[in-house]
């Protein structure tokens, strides 16, 4: 209200003095610089607004930069880190590493390879040779370098060298392709290892074994000999033998003699395979000629009670913890006419009894007790006795046999044996034999064989 009374009052002086139409001018001047200076304002604002958001997105930018040059920063640090760390492994490493191009030429040797060969950069590619495939590397070198490039893996092999020192050395290379973003190969990196050490206790190795080999052999042909011969059971029965022992010496044995008109059969189990089983076969075998032949004893039950003492005084189980045994199929045979005794004692073994008349298989089951060890077993072995006629059949077996496993950890079972054997007893024994080695065979597969395997097989 001042304003308009302050305007009218003005406008009174002006229009009074004349000057009305200066008054005029002055207030369209004033009016269009209040116009411009509003105007100015509001573009003014406007270019401010757009200044502060570029100056905010110009801060954002540089702090994202500066974000990223910090990680960056970071990444090269641990870089250098790993560059550190991988050049004190290549300057303190006592392997050679070698760095070649794209085509194999050297480049690069470590300290260490001068200290393995003897040699260093210079002396390797201006007297030896200039690329990893020399004149004189050999044609299986050669061959692996080149499924190198090919399959752009890495490579091994193993060469004995001549070092500058005129010294044989026993070097395992490493040979791996570097390769680039596009997958292209750039280079080598070799890595050479004095394996010269390794290869002098494997030679020694190989020899001690070839010695114990050799004595094992030998303990063989002297195990074999100590086994009834075969002219000398053929004479007596008509028989054959599966005999399979998993190591070179067997613990699995089967013995025979003759007193008088009796006739003895064993076939034996003896704790372990290999050595031990061996050494055990051996005492056992002793033992049994000792008792039947010197000591006269023919009963096949006390035979068993005599062979359990002597192997618990010879080992001295009561002792010591020496636990080894034997589980034992023994048959006593005594011919009348065309009728045949058998007298039976198993330890912890049946027996198997084809009768030809009713076509069944009979397990006659031995005694739980086994001969020797430390288990105490209060009750003694026990004898049974049965007639078999003419074309009946006996079968002696250790259980390595069913124990076998094929390739699906599946046993081949008595079930088994007991019906494969029912199947066969009326073939000819030599088939017999054969059947009972291809059907084990065709069990077994590509299965390691676990046990001592043996069957006697005696047609009355």
């Amino acid at each position: 209200m001042k304003i308009i009374i302050l305007i009218v009052q003005i406008f009174d002086i002006v229009y009074d003095n004349g000057y009305l139409i200066y008054f005029f001018y002055l207030l369209i001047s004033i009016s269009m610089i209040l116009f411009l200076i509003k105007f100015n304002r509001k573009r003014i604002i406007k270019l401010k607004k757009e200044f502060d958001k570029k100056i905010s997105d110009r801060t954002i930018e540089i702090q994202n930069k500066n974000s990223e040059l910090n990680e960056q920063k970071e990444k090269l640090k641990l870089a250098n880190k790993e560059l550190e760390r991988l050049s004190i492994i290549v300057n303190k490493t006592d392997n050679a590493i070698i760095i070649t191009d794209k085509d194999g030429n050297f480049e690069w040797v470590n300290h260490a390879f001068k200290k393995i060969f003897g040699y260093g950069y210079d002396e390797l590619v201006n007297n030896i040779s200039k690329n990893i495939i020399g004149e004189h590397t050999p044609e299986f070198i050669k061959k692996r370098i080149t499924e190198c490039y090919e399959k752009k893996k890495s490579t091994e092999y193993e060469l004995e060298i001549l070092t500058k020192n005129k010294k044989y050395i026993w070097i395992h290379s490493t040979v791996t392709p570097i390769l680039n973003k596009n997958g292209d190969i750039e280079g080598l990196i070799i890595i050479d290892s004095d394996i010269s050490k390794i290869k002098n206790v494997e030679k020694e190795f190989i020899t001690q074994h070839n010695e114990i080999q050799a004595s094992l052999r030998y303990a063989r042909t002297i195990q074999r000999a100590m086994l009834p011969e075969n002219d000398e059971l053929n004479n007596i029965f008509n028989n054959f033998v599966v005999y399979r022992p998993k190591d070179i010496v067997s613990g699995d044995f089967y013995w025979f003699t003759v007193a008088g008109y009796l006739t003895f059969i064993a076939v034996v189990d003896c704790t372990g395979h290999g050595v031990p089983g061996a050494f055990m076969s051996m005492i056992g075998n002793r033992l049994l000629n000792e008792i039947v032949n010197e000591r006269g004893i023919y009963e096949t039950d006390m035979i068993l009670e005599e062979l359990n003492k002597s192997i618990k005084k010879n080992l001295n189980q009561d002792k010591t913890d020496n636990r080894d045994g034997m589980d034992v199929v023994l048959c006593r045979l005594e011919a009348e006419d065309d009728e045949t005794i058998i007298s039976f004692t198993g330890a912890k073994r049946p027996l198997f009894i084809y009768e030809k008349e009713t076509k069944e298989l009979i397990t006659v089951k031995g005694d739980r007790k086994t001969v020797g060890g430390k288990y105490f077993q209060k009750f003694n072995f026990t004898k049974k006795r049965t007639i078999l006629e003419k074309g009946d059949m006996i079968y002696l077996t250790t259980d390595g046999y069913v124990d076998q496993n094929n390739e699906k950890i599946k046993k081949f079972g008595t079930r088994n044996l007991t019906k494969l054997l029912k199947e066969i007893a009326e073939e000819e024994l030599t088939e017999q034999k054969l059947i009972l080695e291809n059907k084990l065979d065709e069990h077994q597969g590509s299965e390691i064989q676990r046990d001592d395997i043996a069957i006697v097989g005696i047609k009355i």
